[in-house]
C-alpha cells in the first residue's frame, strides 16, 4: 500500500550517450516519451555526458550572473525590435 511520500511515476529512462550516437532504438524511446508521456529521465551518468553537464553548469552560472545585475544595466541590452520577450526578466 502506497503511503504519502511514496509517489512513483513511470518514466522512460533515456541514455544520453546512445542519443548522441543516434541509436535508432533510443531515438524511438525519446519520440514515444515526448509524444505519449510528456516526460522522461535523461541519464547523464556516463563519461560521455560530462561535457554536456559542464556546459549546462556553465550556462547556469552565466545566466545567474547576468540576471543578478541591476535592472539599469540589463536595460542596456534591450532592443525595441524584440516583441516576443523582455530580456530584463
Amino acid at each position: 500500500m502506497a503511503q504519502e511520500g511514496d509517489l512513483l511515476a513511470k518514466l522512460a529512462v533515456l541514455n544520453y550517450e546512445k542519443l548522441v550516437k543516434k541509436d535508432p532504438a533510443e531515438a524511438s524511446k525519446l519520440l514515444f516519451a515526448c509524444a505519449k508521456i510528456g516526460f522522461f529521465y535523461l541519464d547523464l551518468s556516463s563519461v560521455t555526458a560530462e561535457k554536456y553537464r559542464n556546459l549546462v553548469s556553465a550556462l547556469n552560472r552565466e545566466s545567474q550572473e547576468y540576471f543578478s545585475r541591476p535592472l539599469k544595466e540589463k536595460l542596456k541590452d534591450m532592443n525595441s525590435d524584440w516583441e516576443v520577450f523582455n530580456i530584463c526578466g
